[in-house]
């Protein structure tokens, strides 16, 4: 994969920019000031127009407003854009080292230790990511796909599932299942959200099993600790803590990779779920 080098980025500014505008106005939902579209505004501002501006607001958080940002953008690179004659990629110094180019700050403005990469397409040629990126990304999805899970317990009583479908197939098991989870949880009344609840969950490890053009795989092993709390009686009433093994399967759905389904096994730990016997207080 080529990318520009700097002379040829300034040489094309304007079809660029062009390019990069009519990008930004086909993915729905963006908010152009909120800060994550504010770095790469900020990033191409320095690498294609020459700016030197610098937003220090944006500096502790550049590595999240990466992965939104190029996480966005490869869901829509996937979806087949026409038209498209440029390619922007977000990568850090570290990976660009590895792609064998050598940019230094007087050949090449980063920010923050970002580069905004860019890639000239030739007509009929497919926008999509490399393989390692890809799959890189393929776990991005089932990471994010188990944060809001979680994020949708902590958030009950309240049932939202927007920010679900981001990462999860609204037709798929993995989707119904939460959603008839957190339903059940409403209807008694449990939640997390009481004051000093320790409900947690970690990520042990995370691996590719299974990958082609439509469909991927997924293994995790979890550990979870929720601790319900019984709004109706006023104290805890069961805790589930266990470290699973699961397997999830995704799905490329017009372009789009999401979570379809969620295989678990039976939990790693002896430990037996236990149920709480506090007493109403």
């Amino acid at each position: 994969m080529e990318f520009l080098e700097l002379n040829e980025i300034r040489i094309n500014t304007n079809e660029i920019f062009n390019a990069y505008e009519l990008l930004l106005e086909r993915i729905p939902g963006i908010r152009r000031k909120s800060k994550q579209w504010q770095f790469l505004d900020l990033c191409f501002r320095r690498t294609v127009l020459g700016e030197l501006a610098v937003m220090e607001h944006l500096r502790g958080n550049a590595n999240y407003y990466k992965f939104e940002v190029r996480n966005i953008l490869e869901r829509h690179y996937n979806n087949g854009f026409q038209e498209l004659k440029y390619v922007f990629i977000l990568k850090h110094a570290k990976d660009v080292e590895q792609l064998g180019l050598h940019f230094k700050e007087d050949n090449y403005p980063s920010t923050f230790d970002y580069f905004l990469l860019i890639r000239s397409l030739k007509p009929g040629e497919s926008p999509s990511p490399d393989i390692a990126s890809t799959k890189e990304y393929l776990l991005k999805v089932v990471y994010e796909g188990i944060k809001s899970e979680f994020n949708a317990y902590k958030e009950l009583p309240a049932i939202n599932d927007y920010k679900l479908l981001t990462w999860f197939n609204r037709s798929g098991s993995a989707f119904n299942e939460i959603m008839s989870t957190l339903t059940g949880l409403q209807n008694r009344n449990w939640v997390l959200t009481n004051q000093y609840n320790p409900s947690h969950h970690l990520i042990k490890s995370m691996k590719l099993a299974e990958f082609d053009n439509n469909h991927a795989l997924i293994r995790t092993v979890e550990y979870y600790y929720l601790k319900w709390f019984d709004q109706n009686e006023n104290g805890y009433t069961y805790v589930y803590r266990e470290t699973n093994t699961q397997t999830y399967q995704l799905i490329n759905k017009d372009g789009i990779w999401l979570i379809e389904a969620n295989l678990r096994n039976l939990p790693l730990t002896s430990l037996p779920r236990r149920q709480a016997t506090y007493k109403k207080r």
